[in-house]
């Protein structure tokens, strides 16, 4: 029986998530849940927070997600660095498909993070993906970055994410992602400088609208007999 699948690049849904990633990543540099305990004790001018402008910015995946991100990255004028599966010799229309100013194959993944500020986890949950950022990519990112993960959260191992917060390696991190989800509201994560949302990445009206859209249309192909769209390989 053929199997289809509703594209996330056809129904709005790889930009939802990328605006999610944009939302963790500003609330983390602007230092969001600060502010509304400083609105609620009445005090104005602070915190300082970090502007996005300037920060170099490595964006894990580079599917339909991941060059969404890209895109609106780029309108914040931040250094931007994409890593995908694939090496850039045997992806020539890369440039052309992924708006960063440099790639690298996940073979080259730690070598990427060399001056990362912020890394943005896109890419889906594989067996070559699942533990991917841990202790040592941490280690190769400077001092005080962020971590944003949008993809699915064993792509980052939990207890190298934990102690890189409490040591102060990493500033801050937001989560659309969790291990177990619903996430536990006792979880140590929760007494860190993290953000966390309940995997609404994708979860909008227009983007629900389109893939109920997309399921129909193929619903009606198969009654009639007719060649499915986006069938799974």
């Amino acid at each position: 029986m053929p199997v289809a699948f509703v594209p996330a690049a056809d129904t709005g849904n790889a930009v939802a998530v990328a605006e999610i990633a944009m939302l963790h990543l500003l609330m983390l540099l602007r230092r969001f849940g600060e502010t509304q305990v400083n609105v609620a004790e009445r005090r104005v001018g602070s915190p300082s927070g970090s502007m996005l402008a300037g920060k170099a910015v490595t964006v894990l995946g580079t599917g339909s997600i991941g060059t969404a991100l890209l895109a609106r990255l780029s309108a914040f004028d931040v250094v931007t660095t994409a890593v995908g599966r694939r090496g850039y010799r045997d992806y020539p229309a890369l440039d052309g498909l992924v708006p960063a100013e440099r790639y690298y194959s996940i073979d080259e993944f730690r070598k990427a993070l060399a001056g990362t500020e912020v890394l943005v986890v896109c890419c889906p949950l594989t067996e070559r993906t699942r533990g991917l950022v841990g202790a040592d990519e941490f280690a190769a990112m400077p001092q005080g970055g962020w971590l944003i993960n949008v993809g699915r959260g064993p792509i980052v191992e939990y207890q190298s994410l934990l102690d890189a917060l409490r040591s102060g390696r990493l500033a801050g991190a937001g989560l659309d992602v969790t291990w177990e989800e619903p996430i536990d509201p006792a979880d140590p994560l929760l007494n860190e400088n993290v953000c966390v949302t309940p995997h609404i990445g994708g979860v909008t009206e227009e983007s629900y609208a389109a893939m109920a859209a997309t399921f129909a249309a193929n619903a009606r192909k198969a009654v009639a007999g007719e060649p499915l769209s986006h069938l799974a390989e």
